[in-house]
C-alpha cells in the first residue's frame, strides 16, 4: 500500500493537463519524480499509458509513484470524467528505449492487478475548469502576458531534444499585443497569463523542462529542454495555437517573427525532384505537392 501512503502523505502534486494526458510530480525518498499518464487509448482499448522517471520504473516495473498518481486523479474527481467505460489496464513503456513491453496491470502494491473504474464523457471540460481555478491564483487578476516560444534548431539537433527559449508578448492597456521579446518565465505566478492554456503549458515546462536562465539580447531568458515523453504534446499544443517560432540563427532570434509554425492536419505532402542538365553540371530543384497544392 506504499502508493496509497504516498498519496495520503501529500507527496503528489496538483494535476497538470496536456491534451489527453496528465503530468504529476511525486516526492520520493530524497528525489522528485515526474509521472505522465496518458488517456488517449482509454475509450478505444480500455488502457492507459503511464510512465515515471524513477529507477524502479526504468527497470520495467510499475512503481508506487504511478499508483499514488492514479489515486490523486481519482480523488480529484476525474474518475468519472475519463472517456469510455469499464476497467482500465495500465501499460508500462520502457524508460530506456521507449519500446513497449507486454501490457501489465497495477494494484495497490504496484505489482499485481487493479481495475481503475474510470468512465464517462466530458472529463476534459471539467479538468479545464479545475485547472483554471488552481492556476489562476487570486480571482479578478487579469493576465498581461502571452506565452510564446522559439525553437533553437542548432541546440535541438545537437542534444537530440527539443530546446525552447521563452519569448513572451505583453498586452498593452488597450488589449493590443506587443512584439516578441526574450523573457524570464514565472516560476509560480502563472496568473500573469490571460490564456489558461498558457498557464498550464508554462507550469508543465517549469516543472519538467529543466529550466535555465540564459542571456539573450541583453535580457534574461528562460530556456527549456523538453522531456522527450512530452515533446509530442508540447509541439501539438504550441503549433495548434500558433505560439512557437523557429530559429536557425546563432543568436536565437526567430527566423520570421510574423510567421509562427502551424500544425498541418491535411494529407501528407509529396516531394517532387527535378534534375536538369546545364552542360557541365546538373541542377536539382524540389517542390511539395498535395492534391492541387504546390509549394516550391
Amino acid at each position: 500500500m506504499r502508493g496509497r501512503e504516498y498519496f495520503r502523505s501529500g507527496n503528489v502534486s496538483d494535476v497538470t493537463q496536456m491534451g489527453n494526458a496528465f503530468s504529476l510530480t511525486v516526492n520520493g525518498q530524497g528525489e522528485r519524480y515526474t509521472v505522465w499518464i496518458d488517456f488517449s487509448q482509454a475509450a478505444t482499448s480500455s488502457a492507459i499509458e503511464a510512465r515515471c522517471t524513477c529507477p524502479f520504473y526504468a527497470k520495467g516495473s510499475l512503481c508506487k509513484h504511478l499508483w499514488a498518481s492514479v489515486i490523486k486523479l481519482e480523488r480529484s474527481g476525474l474518475s468519472e470524467k475519463v472517456p469510455g467505460a469499464g476497467p482500465l489496464r495500465i501499460l508500462h513503456e520502457s524508460g530506456h528505449t521507449g519500446g513497449r513491453q507486454a501490457p501489465r496491470t497495477l494494484d495497490a502494491n504496484g505489482s499485481s492487478v487493479h481495475h481503475v473504474p474510470f468512465s464517462g464523457p466530458g472529463w476534459l471540460e471539467r479538468l479545464d475548469q479545475i485547472q483554471g481555478k488552481s492556476l489562476n491564483g487570486s480571482a479578478g487578476v487579469t493576465g498581461h502576458m502571452v506565452a510564446a516560444f522559439v525553437i533553437r534548431a542548432a541546440d535541438s539537433v545537437a542534444t537530440g531534444k527539443l530546446v525552447l527559449d521563452f519569448w513572451p508578448q505583453r498586452k498593452g492597456p488597450a488589449g493590443d499585443t506587443g512584439p516578441l521579446r526574450p523573457g524570464r518565465a514565472p516560476e509560480r505566478e502563472f496568473h500573469v497569463f490571460a490564456d489558461p492554456r498558457d498557464q498550464e503549458l508554462v507550469a508543465l515546462l517549469t516543472r519538467t523542462g529543466d529550466p535555465k536562465i540564459v542571456t539573450s539580447f541583453g535580457s534574461p531568458c528562460t530556456r527549456f529542454t523538453v522531456d522527450p515523453i512530452l515533446e509530442t504534446q508540447v509541439l501539438t499544443t504550441l503549433t495548434g495555437a500558433g505560439k512557437v517560432f523557429l530559429s536557425r540563427s546563432p543568436n536565437g532570434s526567430p527566423d520570421n517573427a510574423d510567421r509562427p509554425l502551424r500544425m498541418d492536419r491535411g494529407k501528407p505532402w509529396d516531394l517532387e525532384l527535378r534534375v536538369e542538365s546545364t552542360g557541365s553540371s546538373y541542377r536539382l530543384e524540389g517542390s511539395l505537392k498535395r492534391d492541387e497544392e504546390h509549394k516550391s
